[in-house]
């Protein structure tokens, strides 16, 4: 487990539970929502798919968008990556990407960085459907309109490097 002494956000969280992944050996990583949408038995394809390494990343797809930006954000990686839920939780990653892509996110992209820049230079990648329990509380990544500018903040740095070709690491 891994608890940091001040509040890192949601990207410096995940960036140091990916960092003591990678320190403790382990290969894959797993992330998954903390407010109860996803369930949890999914880690198992999600696991069983890594591990018999047919692809580098697994993808998670819920059944509806939770905002606006949400769905207008996905309209534009999938029309270019082919990815239908980026913003989903729930991803799988062998952490051999962490590596080429210098870590999980340094650029504010909400989670969406590595599993992007990993598409881009290559990486192959599955989606599978996740369910889970509909949010019965509000959101702690924001309320509603500071988590649909911060999505389109994310957006907008998504579109801004695919027109200047890049970049190809995150770091």
């Amino acid at each position: 487990m891994v608890r940091n002494a001040t509040n890192l956000g949601y990207e410096g969280s995940l960036n140091r539970a990916f960092e003591k992944a990678v320190e403790m050996g382990f290969e894959f990583a797993i992330t998954m929502d903390a407010d109860g949408e996803h369930d949890p038995a999914l880690i198992a394809r999600f696991r069983d798919i890594l591990e018999a390494r047919q692809v580098p990343l697994v993808l998670g797809v819920r059944p509806r968008k939770q905002r606006l930006a949400e769905t207008v954000m996905g309209l534009y990686v999938k029309a270019r990556f082919g990815v239908d839920d980026i913003l989903c939780g729930m991803k799988g990653y062998d952490l051999h990407l962490l590596a080429e892509n210098g870590g999980f996110d340094c650029t504010g992209s909400i989670g969406t960085e590595l599993a992007i820049n990993s598409i881009r230079n290559g990486a192959e990648f599955r989606q599978i459907d996740v369910s889970g329990t509909p949010r019965a509380d509000t959101p702690r990544f924001g309320r509603r309109w500071r988590a649909n500018l911060r999505i389109l903040a994310a957006l907008w740095r998504l579109v801004r490097d695919d027109l200047r070709g890049g970049p190809k690491h995150g770091r």
